[in-house]
Order: structure tokens, then C-alpha cells, then sequence
């Protein structure tokens, strides 16, 4: 079990935001050899996607790993661990002065046949998943306190990462 610290990237994507008046920070959590993740990549480069992106968001796409060789299974921001259930995880954010408060979460590639339905729908604070998420538990936690993201409620919880 290793955990992939993304503070600085995450801080640098944080700026860029700020600065371009983008309403999102996406990090798009992802594995080499994870045919799911070549699938939302390719669902992410489609030309009406890419101008809802443009619009809206900064995306920061890390790498966990190779799939099959012992990926990291969470990622640190600043105080916070993230779980990480599978590949691709999307995490998605609203940036502020003092850092990112959660919005939603993308498990997997999206699963309709609308992405970018789906990733308006995620902006907007649904969190999308594939029937086979169905029972997952996903943890957030800073030092002693975890919050558990869950299909029940909505892979939903208010919390914020503070970057200042």
C-alpha cells in the first residue's frame, strides 16, 4: 500500500485556476496498463468535452502506477488522504482563495454515452459512477478524522482541503 502525494501539483493547478477564473480543478487519478483509464482519456479529448473543460476547469492527471505492479491506493493533499478505489478516480474541486472545497467524484470512466453530460452533472455536484461501484466505500481522512464517501449518499461529503 503506497500513497501518491500530489500537494505541489495540486497547488500549481490551484493558481492556474485562480488566475484563468476557472470554476473546477479536476484530478484525474490514473494507471498505466488500465484499459478504463484509456477510456476516459479518450472520453476527456472529445471536441465537446474539451470545451466544457476549457471553459470550466484545470485538469491535473497523475499516474498512480502500473496497474498490475502495486499502484499507490491513495493520494495525499496537503493534510488530507484521499482513497483511491480503482482506476480512474476523478476527484473534482472548487477552487478558492484558500485552497478546494469537495464537489463530486468520477469513478471510472463516465458510463453513459454523454460525457459530457455526465462531467456538467459532476460539476454541478453529482458524483458519477459504473453499476459495478455499487457497495464501494471510499475514505477521506485528515489525521484522526475520516469521512466515508459511499453509493448511499451520493459519494458525497463536505470537506475542504486547505492549500494556504
Amino acid at each position: 500500500m503506497s500513497e501518491l502525494d500530489v500537494t505541489a501539483q495540486i497547488r500549481t493547478a490551484l493558481a492556474e485556476a485562480l488566475s484563468g477564473g476557472r470554476t473546477r480543478v479536476l484530478l484525474v487519478v490514473s494507471a498505466s496498463n488500465c484499459p478504463g483509464c484509456e477510456q476516459l482519456a479518450r472520453q476527456l479529448k472529445r471536441p465537446e468535452v474539451v470545451r466544457l473543460l476549457d471553459e470550466r476547469t484545470t485538469v491535473l492527471t497523475v499516474s498512480a502506477g502500473d496497474l498490475y505492479d502495486d499502484p499507490a491506493d491513495s493520494v495525499r493533499i496537503g493534510h488530507w488522504t484521499l482513497q483511491s478505489p480503482g482506476y480512474p478516480c476523478t476527484w473534482i474541486f472548487e477552487p478558492d482563495d484558500g485552497g478546494l472545497s469537495f464537489c463530486s467524484l468520477i469513478l471510472g470512466p463516465m458510463p453513459g454515452g454523454i460525457p459530457e453530460a455526465e462531467l456538467s452533472a459532476a460539476f454541478a455536484g453529482t458524483s458519477v459512477w459504473p453499476d459495478e461501484a455499487s457497495g464501494i466505500k471510499l475514505r477521506v481522512c485528515t489525521g484522526p478524522v475520516c469521512l466515508v464517501l459511499r453509493e448511499d449518499n451520493g459519494f458525497r461529503s463536505d470537506f475542504r482541503i486547505r492549500l494556504a
